[in-house]
């Protein structure tokens, strides 16, 4: 039997908070450690921006991204609503002998004003709240921070192929689940599924840690390349590119993981 569309109430604060979703650990795997490597190499491609222009990371999570592009002389402030994800930040920023600004802040509450070269928002950090409407004024609120011809890179899953997958893997039984396991032998199960009512996926993530099991219930809203563009052009960028990564490689609905946009004040 399928499991009901119902996602934890400002879910981010038990999963980033309550440690229900382990972004060290997961940072650490040796995978995503190279992946870092080539999505900074990604961003400063797409961005092309000189040495110590001044880049937003908008839901900075560990600070991955800040942290890498920081290492290439860029001016860097990284926000973020999780108190534990910006600890372990700057603890790495120290240890890297890095300067970068983290600062503890709801998206929906930035306060900042034509201060940004670019901002950048990557992994998926976007979509999570209830309403639609926060989506659109996160992005007003970031084309504002930015200087007059500013740029906002938006790195997110491609919501026409992953509505597609989710739905025919619940149609013939097949639900999607993936294991981590980590150097300590705890455990995090992914378990995604579509929400046509919702608009978006609904994830369930249980991580069982020294005998201790935690639980919470995600959503995350699918956008389409036509509903990103709409968005973005409504907040007030004039200019939108779409791509399927971080690459630069060409946007296919039905085949990319990705979906990129660059957009310019």
């Amino acid at each position: 039997m399928a499991r009901k569309s119902v996602y934890t109430k400002e879910w981010w604060n038990a999963a980033f908070q309550g440690g229900v979703y382990p972004l060290t650990q997961l940072a650490a795997l040796k995978d995503q450690v190279g992946l870092t490597r080539r999505e900074v190499q990604g961003i400063k491609k797409l961005l092309n921006l000189p040495k110590g222009s001044k880049i937003l990371d908008l839901g900075c999570g560990v600070g991955r991204h800040s942290l890498g592009l920081a290492r290439h002389s860029y001016d860097v402030t990284g926000v973020d609503i999780s108190n534990t994800f910006l600890r372990y930040a700057r603890a790495r920023a120290r240890k890297m002998k890095l300067q970068v600004n983290f600062i503890r802040k709801d998206m929906r509450l930035l306060s900042f004003k034509g201060q940004f070269d670019a901002a950048i928002n990557i992994f998926t950090s976007f979509g999570y709240f209830p309403q639609k409407s926060d989506d659109l004024r996160v992005a007003r609120k970031v084309c504002k921070c930015l200087k007059p011809g500013g740029k906002f890179l938006l790195e997110i899953f491609n919501g026409t192929k992953i509505q597609k997958l989710l739905v025919n893997a619940n149609s013939n039984r097949e639900p999607v689940r993936r294991w981590y396991e980590f150097a300590d032998r705890s455990l995090l199960l992914e378990h995604p599924s579509y929400s046509k009512r919702l608009g978006g996926t609904v994830t369930r993530w249980i991580y069982i840690t020294k005998g201790k099991r935690k639980e919470v219930t995600s959503f995350t809203r699918a956008y389409s390349k036509s509903s990103l563009v709409h968005l973005l052009k409504n907040a007030g960028f004039r200019q939108v590119t779409v791509y399927g990564d971080l690459e630069c490689s060409r946007y296919y609905p039905h085949k990319s993981n990705r979906l990129v946009a660059v957009a310019t004040k």
